[in-house]
C-alpha cells in the first residue's frame, strides 16, 4: 500500500508518531485517496524522505497513473499522537497486510480469481479500523485470506470480524446455463458472445468477469466485450499527498492517491501522555 510505504519512509527519516490515518469510502472500492497525520522530530528530514519516495512511486506508476501526486503539508496541532508501540503496529498493518490481486484463474486466462482490498481506513480516539473486501471464486483461497488477516491481527493485538460472507462462485467446466446463454446470444445477434476464448472450448468466448457459477458475462455487440467501458475507471490510482509538522507532539499529514464480504480489522491504540 502506498500510504504504508510513505509512512515507513517518514519513520526512517527520524522519530515519528502517528496521530491518525484515514482513506476510502466503501469497503468494495479501491480508495482514490488517503492521508495520515504524524508528529515528527525533524520536519525537514521527513519532508525530504517522503518527497524522494514520491518521485520513485511516480516512476513506478507512470504508465497506469501518470497523474499520481504526493504532497507534504504542515498540519494543525489538534490531537495527541499515539505512543511508539501503537505507531509501530499501525505501520505494520499498512505495510504487511495482503492487498490487491492474490491469484489468477487457471481456467480463464486473464481473470482475477482471488483478491482483496483495504476499502476503508479510520482512526478513532482509541482504535484503528481497517475494512477489507475479500473476493474469490475458490472457497479455499477465500478462507486462506481470512486466516492471513486473522493471524496478522492476532500478532498486532487486534481482532477480526467477518460480516456479509457469501459462497465462492466456482467456475464450472460444464455449465448448462453458460451454454444456454451463448445459444441465446447467437440467436439474437447472429454471432458468438464476445470476450476471451477459453482454451478448452474454442467455440465459446468469455469476458474477464463471470456470471456467478457460469464463467460468462454477455455484452451487447457494440460494447466489443469490454467489461470496463470508457469512464469506468474506479479501480485506477488517483492523486494523493503528505503533510508534515515540526516536533514530537505535533502532527504531520501524509496523503496519497492510488488503485465480497466485509472484514473489520481493529486494534487498540495508546496515546502518549
Amino acid at each position: 500500500m502506498l500510504l504504508g510505504r510513505l509512512l515507513e519512509a517518514a519513520a526512517a527519516a527520524g522519530e515519528m508518531r502517528l496521530v491518525g490515518a484515514q482513506g476510502g469510502m466503501k469497503d468494495n472500492a479501491i480508495p482514490v485517496a488517503a492521508e495520515a497525520v504524524v508528529a515528527v522530530a525533524d520536519a525537514g528530514a521527513v519532508r525530504t524522505a517522503v518527497e524522494q519516495l514520491g518521485e520513485s512511486l511516480k516512476h513506478e506508476y507512470h504508465v497506469t497513473e501518470p497523474a499520481l501526486t504526493i504532497a507534504v503539508t504542515e498540519a494543525a496541532e489538534e490531537e495527541v499522537p499515539m505512543d511508539q508501540a501503537s505507531t509501530d503496529r499501525a505501520l505494520c498493518l499498512l505495510s504487511c497486510v495482503p492487498n490487491g490481486v492474490q491469484a489468477m484463474s487457471m481456467d480463464l486466462p486473464g481473470l482475477v480469481q482471488t483478491s482483496l482490498n483495504l476499502g476503508v481506513l479510520r482512526t478513532e480516539a482509541s482504535v484503528m479500523t481497517a475494512t477489507f473486501c475479500v473476493r474469490s471464486s475458490v472457497s479455499s483461497q477465500k478462507e486462506m485470506l481470512h486466516s492471513r488477516l486473522k493471524r496478522l491481527m492476532d500478532q498486532l493485538g487486534g481482532t477480526l470480524r467477518i460480516t456479509g460472507d457469501y459462497p465462492a462462485w466456482e467456475y464450472r467446466t460444464d455449465s448448462p446455463l453458460r451454454e444456454r446463454m451463448v445459444e441465446l446470444f447467437r440467436e439474437q445477434y447472429g454471432k458468438g458472445a464476445p470476450g476471451r476464448s477459453h482454451p478448452r472450448r474454442r467455440g465459446v468466448r468469455y469476458s474477464e468477469r463471470q456470471a456467478a457459477g457460469a464463467g460468462l458475462c454477455v455484452h451487447r455487440p457494440e460494447s466489443d466485450g469490454d467489461p470496463h467501458p470508457a469512464g469506468a475507471d474506479g479501480d485506477r490510482l488517483r492523486p494523493a499527498g503528505v503533510a508534515v509538522h515540526h516536533r514530537i507532539g505535533s502532527p504531520v499529514r501524509v496523503m496519497f492517491g492510488k488503485k465480497r464480504g466485509r472484514r473489520l480489522c481493529r486494534f487498540p491504540l495508546f496515546l502518549t501522555p
